[in-house]
């Protein structure tokens, strides 16, 4: 009886621990910063999570001086945003209001960026959908 006991303990266990390697983390990054060493920054810290946890819902939201990480000429960022995009699906958003405000044209922008209205309800919408909020930037 013992022994059955702690081969269904053990069984439990494993399934717990098979449960909690599967959730997927969701992650939306309010970015703000216009310095390039805050790009680089954002980069590294995109890396350190898809590293770890390659299956991370990861969405990078820019307004104010934020935007510039995702300006074709802005940007030192450019060939790091497209690989994690395209690898790991990250996705980069800018703020419409910021970009008017800032005189940016879409055409201005990387290859596959999402245009939002607002940056503020964007952030609201991806918590509102059980993303975990992060100011990044600062």
């Amino acid at each position: 009886m013992k022994k059955l006991l702690f081969i269904s303990t053990l069984l439990l266990l494993y399934c717990f621990h098979a449960a909690a390697q599967k959730v997927m983390q969701k992650i939306v990054i309010d970015f703000t910063k216009p310095d390039t060493a805050d790009f680089r920054f954002m980069i590294r810290q995109l890396n350190n999570v898809v590293k770890e946890a390659p299956n991370t819902r990861v969405e990078v939201v820019c307004s104010m001086g934020g935007l510039f990480i995702l300006v074709k000429d802005k940007t030192n960022v450019a060939a790091d945003i497209s690989e994690l995009q395209k690898v790991f699906d990250i996705k980069f958003v800018a703020c419409a209001n910021t970009m008017h405000a800032r005189h940016v044209e879409k055409d201005q922008l990387l290859p596959a960026i999402t245009i939002v209205p607002v940056a503020i309800l964007e952030l609201a919408g991806k918590q509102q959908e059980g993303y975990s909020y992060l100011k990044a930037g600062q």
